[in-house]
């Protein structure tokens, strides 16, 4: 589930601005890597993980398709991700399976309370729940917002900052933490610390 989405613009000499997603859902660690070395991943299953991402159907909402920015809705990306986190947990093995979803608590923190999975798992109130609702849809309007901006301004390519889109997509998502992190009690933290297993270093990437 990544409603979470970065975007990275960048001018060519000739034609549009476009925007391209970095992918940190949980289909976009299995990508990753130094996830797969620790997931201990064997040839056949990275083979077959190569295989099914040059689908279509595998990369629907994260190509260029049509409308270049509809990638970037946060509820197309959304169902985009439910349909490959599925076939995530069909590659991978129970021990494997375990792991990943540490990692993922490690990558999100305090965002895996997004995920209605883990709002169950950390017995979330009613309350926290619609807070969290509320929160997601604040900034899923924020990013569409940013995408309009971006969209009037894309095909002229001296009026789109490159800077100044990932700046303000880097605040709207400082937004969103601050408002989830004042959601969970300290036992939920720390449930949310023990579902990180053994601490995990992953190499960041730059952009």
């Amino acid at each position: 589930m990544n409603c979470l989405v970065g975007l990275v613009v960048f001018a060519v000499a000739v034609g549009p601005v476009q925007l391209v997603p970095i992918d940190d859902s949980l289909a976009g660690l299995l990508h990753r890597d130094d996830v797969q070395a620790e997931l201990k991943l064997t040839a056949s299953q990275k083979k077959k993980w190569a295989e099914y991402d040059r689908m279509p159907s595998a990369r629907r909402g994260s190509t260029f398709e049509g409308d270049p920015l509809l990638i970037l809705d946060p509820e197309v990306v959304e169902r985009r991700d439910v349909l490959r986190e599925k076939k995530v947990w069909s590659f991978l093995g129970p021990d494997q399976s375990v792991r990943m979803m540490e990692l993922l608590v490690q990558r999100e923190g305090v965002k895996i309370i997004l995920r209605p999975s883990h709002q169950v798992i950390l017995s979330l109130s009613d309350e926290q729940r619609d807070t969290v609702r509320q929160a997601k849809a604040r900034h899923n309007g924020a990013i569409r917002e940013l995408i309009g901006k971006v969209s009037a301004a894309k095909g002229e390519i001296g009026r789109v900052d490159p800077k100044k889109v990932r700046d303000a997509q880097k605040k709207i998502e400082a937004e969103l933490m601050e408002e989830l992190d004042k959601i969970p009690t300290q036992d939920q933290r720390n449930l949310i610390a023990t579902l990180e297993g053994k601490k995990f270093r992953f190499l960041e990437r730059k952009f």
